[in-house]
C-alpha cells in the first residue's frame, strides 16, 4: 500500500474512533468502499437507543400511587371529574390513593370509590395541603358543577330548583357513586324510571337529613357503599361506616333520613309509628308511594316490632317502586331493592307522607 493511502486509512480510522469516544450518545458508523477505493462514513443521529427510550416510556406510562390525607375544617367534596358532579364528601383525615392528577386536582380512590379531589386539600409526605381555598368557577363553591366536554359551559347551580341535580343524571353519569342503585336480592332490573327528585348535596355527610325528601333520600343513599357513610345512630353510638350501625334499627334510620323532624316518628318502634300515622289519617294502603315516603310491615313472629323502609323514587323495568331498607342479622348495611322483594311474605300495611 502507498503511503498516501495508509495516511488516508489512517486518517479515517482516527476519526471514527474519536467520535465514538466523545460523542454525547450513540450512533452507527457504516464503513464502504467504491470502486475507487475511496472510504466514507455515514452517521445516524445521536439519539436514544430503542431499549431507552422504551425505558422512559414505562417510566412515563406509569400511574402514581401516593398516599394522601385530606385536610379540611368540615368535609371536602369528591367530585365525578375536575370540578364535576359532586359524589361524596369526605371530612378531615380521611385517607385516600392518589392514583394521578388533571390540573388543580388529583385522582384519588378512596375505600374503592374513583373521583377527583382538590390538591390544595390534600397533603401527602412531599407536599403538605395549602388549604388556600381556590378560585371556584361557577357556582362550584357551593356544589355546583360545570358540564364535562363543554367549552364555556356555565356552573350548574347546586340551590336552583330548574337545575338540580336528578337522580336520571347522576346515576348515568357516576358510575362509583353512592347513587347506583345496590340491588341485594334477585336479579339486577336494570331499566329503571327514575323520579326528578332533586340531589340534596347539602346531606352530604351529614349525621342525618334536613327534613325534606330530597334530603331523606340522598342522605340514606349516602349511607351505602360509595357513600360517605356518616350517619350517626344515636341509639348505640355507631355511624354508617360500621355496616352493623343500623342493623335492627330501621325506625332510627327512616326517623334519621327525614332529620328527626317527623313528630309521628319521634321515638318507639317501626309498628308504633304506622299507629301513630294511621291515628292522624295519612296511612294509603296502595303500592304506588312517591318518592320519600315512609312504608311500613307488619309484625311478625321473628321481628315483633314490624319493619319500616322508605320509597326512593324510582319504578323498576317491571313496573314495581323500588325501596330502601337498613339491615339485620345476616344482611348487614343499606340497601335497595323492589317493593315485593322487601315484602316478602310480610303483611304489607301502607305508606304515609309526611306533612
Amino acid at each position: 500500500m502507498s503511503r498516501r493511502k495508509k495516511i488516508l486509512v489512517y486518517s479515517i480510522v482516527f476519526s471514527i474512533i474519536s467520535s465514538l469516544l466523545f460523542a454525547d450518545s450513540p450512533f452507527d458508523v457504516k464503513i464502504r468502499s467504491d470502486k475507487t477505493n475511496h472510504l466514507e462514513t455515514e452517521s445516524v443521529s445521536s439519539s436514544q437507543s430503542l431499549s431507552e427510550k422504551q425505558q422512559e416510556n414505562n417510566a412515563n406510562n406509569q400511574e402514581t400511587n401516593i398516599e394522601g390525607t385530606i385536610k379540611v375544617n368540615t368535609t371536602l367534596r369528591l367530585r365525578e371529574y375536575p370540578w364535576g358532579p359532586v359524589i361524596g364528601k369526605y371530612t378531615n383525615n380521611t385517607k385516600c390513593t392518589i392514583i394521578g392528577e388533571e390540573g388543580e386536582f388529583y385522582k384519588v380512590s378512596i375505600n374503592g370509590v374513583t373521583g377527583y379531589l382538590h390538591k390544595n386539600y390534600v397533603s401527602t409526605d412531599a407536599k403538605p395541603a395549602s388549604r388556600i381555598e381556590p378560585d371556584y368557577p361557577g357556582d362550584c363553591k357551593n356544589g355546583g358543577y360545570i358540564a364535562k366536554n363543554t367549552a364555556n359551559s356555565p356552573a350548574v347551580n347546586s340551590s336552583t330548583s330548574s337545575s338540580k341535580t336528578d337522580y336520571s343524571i347522576t346515576r348515568s353519569s357516576q358510575s362509583s357513586s353512592f347513587m347506583n342503585t345496590n340491588y341485594s336480592f334477585g336479579s339486577p332490573l336494570t331499566t329503571m324510571n327514575v323520579s326528578n327528585l332533586p340531589f340534596k348535596e347539602s346531606v352530604i355527610g351529614q349525621k342525618q337529613g334536613d327534613g325534606t325528601a330530597a334530603g331523606a333520600i340522598t342522605w340514606a343513599k349516602d349511607q351505602m357503599a360509595g357513600g360517605s357513610k356518616m350517619g350517626f345512630n344515636k341509639n348505640n353510638g355507631k355511624i354508617s361506616q360500621n355496616d352493623t350501625c343500623w342493623n335492627h334499627y330501621c325506625a332510627a334510620f327512616i326517623a334519621s333520613a327525614w332529620g328527626r323532624q317527623v313528630p309521628q316518628m319521634v321515638g318507639g318502634s317501626a309498628y308504633e309509628q304506622y299507629k301513630n300515622f294511621k291515628r292522624d289519617g295519612m296511612i294509603h294502603l296502595d303500592k304506588n308511594p312517591p318518592a320519600g315516603a315512609i312504608m311500613f310491615t307488619a309484625p311478625t313472629a321473628t321481628s315483633k316490632y314490624g319493619h319500616v323502609f322508605m320509597a326512593t323514587g324510582e319504578i323498576a323495568s317491571n313496573g314495581e317502586p323500588m325501596v330502601i331498607t337498613s339491615g339485620w342479622t345476616g344482611h348487614n348495611g343499606i340497601s335497595t331493592m323492589t317493593l315485593s322483594q322487601m315484602i316478602g311474605t310480610k303483611n304489607y300495611l301502607g305508606w304515609a307522607f309526611p306533612s
